[in-house]
Order: C-alpha cells, then structure tokens, then sequence
C-alpha cells in the first residue's frame, strides 16, 4: 500500500488532477500538507480548499486523511521538524506530490523526501504548471569523482563505446578500466552488447562533469 502526501495552498484543482493522473488504487492514506494561514482571509481560502478535496477524496473512496497545517514562520529545520513528526509514522511505501502551496513547504517536502530515500521506499513527484507533464525527482545526489583519472574515464565516454576501446584510449588496462566505471556509479551506463561490455556517460554525470569543470 502507500501512503500519498500533496503540499497545498489556496487551491483543490492541482490536488484533483494529480490524483485523476495518477489514479486511486493501492492508496491507503493521503496527507494534505500546508502552512498554518496567518489571517482569517488565508485561512477561510484554505479551508475551502481543504473542504473540497476531502469532499472529492470522499467520492472516490478515500476516507483516510490527514491535514497538517505547518508553522512556517520560523526556521528551515523547524519546518523539517514539524513535517517529519507525521511523516514519520508512515509505514507505507510514499509518494509526495509537489504541486502548490507554498515556495518553502515545497522545498521542505522535497528535503524531507531525499532523507527519507535512505530509509523507505519513497517518490517525489512534480508537474509544470499546465499539470499536463510529471517529472519523478532524483532524491540522492550522485557520487562525485574525486581523481583526475576518473574525470578523465568520464570525458572519454562522452559517446558509448567498448572498455575495449576507451582503455586503448586512455592506455590503461581494460580491468583498470571497469574498475573505475564502477566506481562512478550512476555516472555512468553500460550495457552488454554479446560479449562486449559498452558504456557511456550518463545526462547526470554531464551535470557533474560540468560542474566541476566550473568549479575548476
């Protein structure tokens, strides 16, 4: 089963759409994540928001529901604070659907998410803003090459090719090679074509390279 949690504003059509995107089955609890409102008119929009999400939820068969209103007027990690006291009673399998609310409940749920990548299974999904287009989040950050030897491997895999020809290439031999492929981990993608083993740098490893050539 699992458990879905949408961060929320002033609005229940994001919330709605998301769901009839992504369909109801196999949910057991859905949490509605927002920020405490700071008047009476945010707080009577928000209510109003909530009212028609639960009325929706109701329709489709979703009784189980939990609203969390955060303070967010204080600091980032007390914001982490409130929100993992909840989420983290969750048993289930999680998807957090960033969709609307506010700036800093969204980047508090997607912080909270790559930490709980390390303990659960967990996605972290968002949309643009027609909600025509999902975008599943990375939640880990990738591993860094750390010698000149493994930026070297990566600028030479700039196209797929063998561990046959970039380590003539690179004149080293081919377990040399394969070693240091391995290490890059998701930096790089190999694939068995027969007996040949061939690999490439990965769009991830692109951002990587790039940022260290920046930072050079």
């Amino acid at each position: 089963m699992t458990s879905i949690v949408f961060n929320i504003g002033f609005s229940s059509e994001y919330v709605i759409k998301a769901l009839t995107y992504r369909g109801v089955q196999g949910i057991n609890k859905i949490f509605l994540i927002t920020a405490l409102p700071k008047d009476e008119l945010s707080k009577k929009r928000n209510e109003d928001a909530i009212t028609t999400i639960l009325n929706y939820l109701n329709v489709v068969g979703i009784k189980n529901v939990k609203v969390l209103s955060v303070d967010v007027n204080t600091t980032f990690d007390k914001i982490l604070l409130q929100i993992s006291t909840e989420l983290g009673k969750i048993d289930d399998d999680i998807e957090i659907y960033l969709i609307g609310g506010m700036r800093i409940l969204l980047l508090s749920l997607y912080y909270t998410a790559q930490i709980m990548s390390k303990i659960k299974k967990i996605k972290a999904i968002a949309f643009d803003e027609s909600m025509q287009n999902s975008y599943e989040l990375l939640l880990t950050i990738p591993k860094i090459p750390t010698t000149s030897s493994q930026i070297e491997l990566l600028k030479a895999l700039a196209k797929r090719q063998s561990i046959t020809e970039v380590s003539r290439k690179l004149e080293k031999s081919e377990s040399t090679v394969l070693k240091q492929i391995e290490s890059l981990g998701e930096l790089v993608d190999c694939e068995k074509s027969g007996k040949t083993r061939e690999c490439e740098i990965t769009n991830i490893g692109k951002v990587v390279l790039n940022l260290i050539q920046s930072g050079a």
